[in-house]
């Protein structure tokens, strides 16, 4: 047998033991749509902003203080691509992203079981983790900390991103307003 049929396999069964054992069903949903001011860690580096989420209407917002930086990704309705604008200090860069959607950032709690330990960095709530693919090497796989439906944080790698006002539902409203002076810019950038 082939080392990639093995891992397949191997992968299959822990899904299907998972199923069997229910752990699963015991997992938070929490929608990819949301508003929340958040905190990244990174090592020793710690950054401030805030997430506007609108997974449903293919967009999706990010803005961090310390770095000036304004992230739009936007999904044409329709299509499988996306595109990213990065607006900076330097002006705005674009990247079309060919086969993607807009990602959902809770995605990999559904198949997160309950994890073993606290939640880190004083943060309350339970811990989950997505222990399923790490035996596929290169693959990323997402830890969570959540207190009822509300995340408290999402680990991906050595980053943390902390949640904090989170709003889960569709935004009130999306910030345009950074964008709008300079979308010919943005939108020249990916020709």
């Amino acid at each position: 047998m082939s080392r990639s049929y093995l891992l397949f396999a191997t992968v299959l069964l822990l899904i299907a033991s998972n199923l069997v054992s229910g752990r699963f069903a015991t997992t938070p949903a929490i929608s990819g749509d949301f508003t929340a001011n958040v905190t990244i860690l990174e090592g020793t580096e710690k950054s401030t902003g805030y997430i506007v989420s609108h997974t449903s209407g293919h967009r999706w917002f990010r803005f961090i203080k310390e770095l000036n930086e304004t992230t739009y990704t936007f999904q044409p309705f329709g299509r499988t691509f996306i595109m990213t604008f990065t607006i900076m200090n330097s002006g705005c860069t674009c990247q079309r992203t060919d086969n993607a959607l807009i990602p959902n950032m809770f995605d990999e709690l559904s198949t997160a079981t309950s994890g073993k330990g606290t939640c880190a960095h004083g943060a309350s709530g339970q811990l989950f983790e997505n222990n399923m693919v790490t035996a596929l090497p290169g693959v990323p796989s997402k830890s969570y900390c959540v207190s009822g439906s509300t995340p408290s944080y999402a680990l991906e790698g050595a980053t943390y991103t902390m949640f904090s006002n989170f709003v889960a539902g569709v935004p009130k409203s999306f910030p345009f307003d950074t964008i709008a002076p300079i979308v010919n810019e943005c939108a020249n950038a990916c020709l």
